[in-house]
């Protein structure tokens, strides 16, 4: 039976190894007015866990050095994130991360808003050198023990949002593929196999797995298999019914719909209609 993000316990350890420094709003009360609940730096390391099955806030894990794992439900489990990479997660959408070995240095901001889009999505990597999100957090932690340097604090906040939010929005579509997903979103329900996808960019299977795999973290049938269930999620909230949103994303029925959906957002799709 293949292991599910549900079937683990949830867990919260920093474990007696790591090392972090914590900027929260009791420190700083004008967190808050960035939707920020707390950003930090981690050094961590074996024993550092985090599940969270029913997460009410969303966060941006930036990797600086080293690697871990994060949990990714459509590429099938634990997966490596590394230098240059950030796990992107939403609210409602369980998510999951652990150091393995060696140090993992991670810095990372936590938001109280519901997702870093218009809807809970389910987590996802990306590209993202994060070194200057690094320093703004450095920068504010040196600072917040000092009175009246409110004008200061503001400044180190616009800084880290602004690297937040433009390390999401300059990844959330590549480059290169970005004509490729806008021509799969004209036509979820199309059939759509890794030899068309391949076409429809311009490049070669082998090409156009080793660049998904670099800008998204995984492989195109996952892509292709998460622009559906966004697309789904859409659908659903609507009103549409079940059997309707299933062909509407190119399933053939909604039993291989619901499951399919299950795996990939982690809450079965009757979570996300809106009734009539």
């Amino acid at each position: 039976m293949r292991e599910t993000i549900n079937n683990i316990r949830e867990t919260g350890n920093i474990g007696p190894g790591t090392r972090e420094i914590l900027v929260g709003p009791d420190q700083i009360p004008a967190l808050r007015h960035y939707g920020l609940g707390l950003v930090g730096i981690s050094h961590a390391v074996a024993g550092f866990e985090w599940v969270r099955h029913n997460p009410p806030f969303s966060q941006l894990l930036a990797c600086l050095e080293g690697s871990g794992d994060v949990w990714l439900e459509e590429a099938g489990g634990w997966t490596p994130c590394s230098g240059g990479q950030s796990y992107v997660t939403s609210s409602a959408t369980p998510h999951a991360y652990r150091a393995t070995t060696g140090t993992w240095k991670l810095c990372w901001a936590v938001y109280t808003r519901k997702s870093f889009s218009d809807e809970p999505h389910a987590p996802y990597l990306l590209p993202h050198d994060a070194a200057q999100l690094e320093r703004s957090i450095l920068g504010l932690h040196a600072e917040a023990n000092w009175l009246g340097r409110d004008r200061i604090l503001d400044l180190w906040l616009k800084l880290i949002d602004q690297y937040v939010h433009t390390g999401i929005t300059n990844n959330a579509t590549t480059p290169r593929l970005k004509p490729l997903w806008d021509r799969v979103i004209e036509d979820v329900a199309a059939p759509w196999t890794v030899a068309r996808m391949a076409r429809t960019a311009g490049m070669s299977e082998t090409s156009l797995q080793r660049t998904c795999i670099a800008e998204t973290g995984v492989t195109p049938k996952r892509q292709l298999a998460r622009l559906r269930m966004r697309h789904a999620q859409s659908l659903l909230a609507s009103g549409l019914t079940i059997k309707a949103v299933s062909g509407a994303v190119g399933f053939a029925n909604e039993f291989a719909f619901s499951a399919a959906f299950r795996r990939i957002i982690g809450k079965p799709p009757v979570c996300f209609r809106r009734k009539q």
